[in-house]
């Protein structure tokens, strides 16, 4: 009995609602009138009590399941009839009884129904091909017409795409506790396949991921660089030290020893670069070197810096080749204290370094540059420049290589 009152109250409410609106009932037929007798009231006749009006119902109600073959949403509408305008009576019970037995077979179809599109959709979500599985039930939605099987469709649709997200953020947990190339993985096995938000949050999360590597790569590139300067910065100085006693052989090994050393490997740019500039201001001067010893037993005029002449025979070249003799002076000549002009005039000329050769004024920059002639070094590393030469490397240490920063200290 509880039950029943239970299932009465849901029919009352709206239960058995079907695809197909119920059919209309006519009014019930008025109550058969007799005449009135003196001194007595009407009588009520069995015609038109509700047990027979119910159980008139409930038999119109048998004949058109039985006629309409068992048709859900014609049956349930008949029966639905007689427990909604007699719910009080026999019949009226009955039909309730009925109702609720029609409306759990056609939730068992339904599922019946549903159960190989579920399944299909549910193994595919499990294998974490959340994409493929909502493609199918939208696809099946738009082909089914019954409005029931759509809304089974649309919820589990709503379910996988909460898994989705689920797996995503997981992944994502995973992936924050795991090195770089682990956490990328991660992330892109949990959005292959999955649904287009998942997507788009994993390929934010990729480009954030790929923004961390740069900067955490920058970070150690910037640490072993500063320990490798560290480690390079003292030994510079003593290199442009004896550069200026012009040991360039020397130099120039000390730095191919550096470029092979792998602690050094941070700054192997630099020291490339800086080998380069020693490189070409020993070009220069052992330029200069050969124009003088061509010239011995000569008469020559040298310009000194401050804009005074020297003249004479060329009658010694010191050896280290620092300084020249002319007769009949008795006093040494500096070759660092000549003017730029004659020093460059005694290094690029028909029989020295080509005249037309960019490279030639590149060397020419690069010693003046190690002799800590900015002035000069800048104007032959334009002309340099503007003939075309290749100057990367040795402008690299002319900006920031190691004998910059020592002749900074």
């Amino acid at each position: 009995m509880k039950r029943l009152t239970l299932a009465l109250a849901a029919i009352l409410a709206g239960c058995g609602k079907t695809d197909a609106p119920a059919p209309s009932v006519p009014p019930a037929p008025a109550a058969a009138q007799e005449p009135k007798q003196a001194g007595s009231e009407p009588a009520k006749t069995q015609e038109s009590s509700p047990e027979t009006l119910a159980q008139t119902l409930m038999d119109e109600a048998a004949r058109k399941e039985i006629a309409s073959g068992g048709r859900p949403d014609v049956v349930l509408a008949a029966y639905h009839e007689v427990c909604v305008r007699y719910p009080f009576t026999a019949a009226g019970k009955k039909a309730l009884a009925r109702c609720v037995e029609l409306e759990a077979d056609a939730v068992t179809a339904i599922d019946k129904e549903f159960e190989g599109v579920r399944s299909a959709a549910d193994t595919l979500a499990k294998n974490r091909k959340f994409f493929d599985a909502i493609a199918s039930l939208e696809k099946y939605s738009a082909s089914t017409p019954k409005e029931s099987l759509k809304r089974r469709a649309k919820a589990l649709i709503e379910r996988i795409e909460n898994d989705a997200r689920k797996a995503y953020v997981d992944a994502v947990r995973a992936a924050r506790k795991s090195a770089h190339v682990d956490a990328e993985r991660l992330i892109k096995e949990a959005s292959e396949h999955s649904t287009p938000e998942v997507n788009n949050a994993a390929e934010r999360d990729l480009s954030l991921l790929e923004h961390l590597k740069k900067v955490e790569a920058t970070k150690r590139a910037m640490v072993a660089e500063e320990a490798a300067l560290k480690a390079f910065g003292d030994r510079a100085a003593k290199l442009l030290k004896r550069l200026k006693e012009r040991a360039y052989a020397e130099v120039i090994k000390e730095l191919d020893a550096a470029i092979a050393d792998p602690s050094l490997e941070p700054c192997r740019d630099s020291l490339t670069a800086d080998r380069a500039a020693a490189a070409a201001a020993a070009t220069f001067w052992e330029a200069i070197q050969k124009t003088l010893k061509a010239r011995l037993n000569q008469e020559i005029t040298l310009k000194t810096a401050d804009g005074k002449s020297v003249r004479g025979v060329l009658k010694k070249i010191h050896e280290s080749g620092l300084s020249v003799r002319l007769d009949p002076s008795t006093s040494d000549t500096p070759l660092d204290s000549l003017h730029s002009d004659q020093l460059v005039s005694l290094a690029i000329h028909s029989e020295g370094l080509a005249e037309n050769a960019g490279a030639s004024y590149a060397a020419a920059a690069m010693w003046f540059f190690l002799e800590g002639r900015q002035a000069e070094s800048r104007l032959e590393l334009a002309t340099a420049q503007e003939m075309e030469a290749d100057i990367t490397l040795v402008e690299a240490s002319w900006r920031r290589g190691f004998f910059r920063m020592a002749q900074a200290k």
